[in-house]
């Protein structure tokens, strides 16, 4: 018989993963419950989009006749579809899909203590776990009508399959992580750039690796899934393209922005413009409006580069420093959900900014952890993660929702400081289930 751990020794060990997902159950659980006396707190303005695609999935993505036609060419189809099913089950329910989203997210937890374990051991990862439960960004993200949990999970079995593959030299986890990143693209386009930064990542890897092969094998999957919509949007609108929402923000979201800033408008009077100069450029299709699009928005931007780079910086900040007390305060019902005139905001927003602090910190110093012990291959892959999804969601259209898909390898490089051990061999720091064999 073993005595029972003590609270010294389960903290010398790390919270238990149990306990991490009781949290993150409960905490979401909560956000449903705060929402459901009004299930339209469920819908933000993307949020309604995705529910008129999910309720006639054929209509948007089959039928170039159908007024949700165009919205199919704006939303990519993974999580429309994925709702789809939830909803055809559950009589057209919204609440059973933030439901499935919340178990969803509680097995992101364990996909992130894993990942955690993966890259810095066990002790790290099962911190990681307790701090991707607590955040509050992926709980209250989690309870709308939105494809953040989704492509979040779908983030993390990547990574996960991804380190399988450059310390193993295996081509089969490597074409899983291009499945996996193929369909993160078609549930949020802003993962394209995730095969590149990934690819890059392989530079780290061993020599002994088979690099070139392992990276041939992901990016080659990862487009067999993206060019298959593509070949589709190119079938059904004459250009191939991924989606209109690519230019539609670069237009709207870039451009129109530098624009107002260089030259001292306000954004709407930018848009008018810009859209007059489409119009002059396109024609009645949507792909050749998709072309003007990018077109315009593409010379306003290498007209404008400094005005460009201010709105980049002001995005960053937005997406790194939001609080998330505006998603908190919508969800509540409160109807003016970006003021601070209702006094229980300040407590509340004063434990928002305190956790986030926290957080940075300690990414920090797991950062620095990490480098101390030589574990470049792990701080790699997290910051490739990071980088690529904050660079190009970064402008004057990013949230802190953008945050979320962000917060697992934070939570991972948070965790690693929670493990102080001597140097390790990259073997000695894999998890058991992922050596190897002798």
């Amino acid at each position: 018989m073993h005595a029972p751990r003590g609270p010294r020794e389960l903290l010398r060990g790390g919270p238990p993963l149990g306990l991490s997902l009781a949290v993150a159950l409960v905490l979401r659980i909560a956000a449903l419950a705060a929402a459901l006396p009004d299930p339209a707190r469920f819908l933000t303005l993307d949020g309604r989009e995705y529910l008129a695609l999910a309720r006639d999935p054929a209509a948007g993505y089959l039928d170039a006749a159908s007024p949700l036609f165009s919205l199919g060419l704006f939303r990519t189809p993974v999580y429309p579809v994925a709702a789809a099913v939830v909803l055809r089950a559950f009589g057209g329910q919204v609440a059973a899909v933030i439901a499935a989203q919340i178990a969803l997210g509680a097995l992101t937890v364990a996909l992130v203590a894993a990942l955690g374990s993966l890259l810095a051991g066990e002790r790290a990862g099962r911190w990681a776990a307790l701090v991707f439960a607590l955040d509050p960004i992926p709980v209250l993200y989690g309870t709308v009508f939105q494809p953040e949990t989704l492509f979040t999970a779908l983030l993390v079995a990547a990574a996960l399959l991804w380190t399988r593959a450059l310390r193993t030299g295996g081509t089969g986890p490597a074409a899983a992580t291009g499945v996996l990143l193929g369909l993160a693209v078609l549930t949020r386009p802003v993962g394209v750039a995730l095969p590149v930064a990934l690819a890059a990542v392989a530079l780290l890897a061993s020599p002994a690796v088979p690099r070139t092969r392992v990276v041939a094998a992901m990016g080659a999957a990862c487009l067999l899934v993206t060019s298959a919509w593509i070949a589709r949007n190119a079938v059904m609108t004459g250009t191939p393209m991924l989606t209109t929402v690519s230019s539609i923000n670069l237009i709207d979201f870039r451009a129109a922005p530098a624009l107002a800033r260089a030259e001292g408008l306000t954004w709407d009077e930018a848009r008018r413009r810009l859209a007059a100069r489409v119009e002059a450029r396109s024609g009645p299709d949507e792909g050749r409006l998709d072309r003007a699009r990018n077109a315009v928005a593409l010379r306003v931007l290498r007209d404008h580069p400094l005005a460009a780079g201010a709105d980049f910086v002001e995005g960053l900040v937005r997406l790194f420093a939001g609080s998330g007390l505006t998603a908190l305060s919508a969800l509540v019902g409160d109807p003016d959900p970006e003021s601070l005139s209702s006094a229980w905001k300040w407590p509340v927003l004063t434990v928002l900014l305190a956790w986030m602090v926290a957080l940075y910190i300690a990414v920090l110093l797991g950062l620095r952890s990490l480098l101390r012990r030589g574990a470049r291959l792990e701080v790699g892959v997290c910051a490739a993660f990071i980088l690529a999804l904050a660079l190009v969601a970064a402008g004057p259209s990013a949230s802190t929702r953008f945050r979320v898909p962000l917060v697992p390898f934070l939570a991972v490089l948070a965790g690693a400081h929670g493990r102080r051990e001597a140097r390790a061999s990259p073997a000695m720091m894999t998890a058991p289930w992922t050596r190897p064999n002798p």
